[in-house]
C-alpha cells in the first residue's frame, strides 16, 4: 500500500467509517462480543469499496439490506473477523485518523486487542467473560454523543 493510498482511506474513514462493538446472539448459544468496522458508501461508488479490499486484503464487500424508503442503494465494506480487525489497526497506527472518529478508533483498538488476548470459553471453564468488550461497547457508545462546538473567547 502506498502511504498516499493509506491517508487517502484514512480520511475516508475519518468521514464515513464506523467502529463498533458488535453484540451477536449466538442462536442457542449465548451472546458473544466482537469489534467490528463498516464503511457504507453508495452503490455506484463500490468500485472504491473493491479497490480498498484489493489494496488492504482485508474484509468483505456487501449491501445495505436496511434501506430507508427513498434512499440510494448502498455498498458496505466490513471488517469484522479476528484478522482482519488485527490487520486494520496496523493500517490506522500507520495513517492516523483526525476526526473525533479518532477517539472511536482508539477505544475499538483496544477491543481488538482485548479479543485477541481473550482465553476461549468451553465446557470445562465455562464461557468467555465478556466484560471488557461490553464496556468498551459501552464507551464507544458514549464518546460518539454530540457535544456542540465552543469558539475559544
Amino acid at each position: 500500500m502506498t502511504d498516499a493510498f493509506g491517508y487517502w482511506l484514512a480520511g475516508l474513514i475519518d468521514g464515513e467509517g464506523c467502529f463498533r462493538v458488535h453484540r451477536q446472539k449466538g442462536g442457542t448459544r449465548c451472546p458473544y462480543y466482537a469489534p467490528s468496522f463498516s464503511l457504507k458508501l453508495r452503490e455506484d461508488d463500490a468500485p472504491l469499496l473493491d479497490e480498498i479490499i484489493r489494496v488492504t486484503g482485508i474484509g468483505r464487500r456487501g449491501s445495505d439490506t436496511k434501506r430507508s424508503k427513498g434512499s440510494n442503494p448502498c455498498a458496505i465494506w466490513r471488517v469484522d473477523t479476528r484478522a482482519s480487525t488485527e490487520a486494520l489497526v496496523e493500517i490506522l497506527d500507520r495513517y492516523s485518523l483526525l476526526s473525533r472518529k479518532a477517539r472511536d478508533y482508539l477505544l475499538w483498538r483496544e477491543a481488538v486487542i482485548v479479543r485477541r488476548s481473550m482465553p476461549r470459553g468451553n465446557r470445562w471453564h465455562g464461557g468467555r467473560d465478556w466484560t471488557p468488550l461490553i464496556d468498551l461497547k459501552r464507551r464507544i457508545e458514549e464518546a460518539r454523543a454530540y457535544v456542540p462546538y465552543k469558539e475559544a473567547a
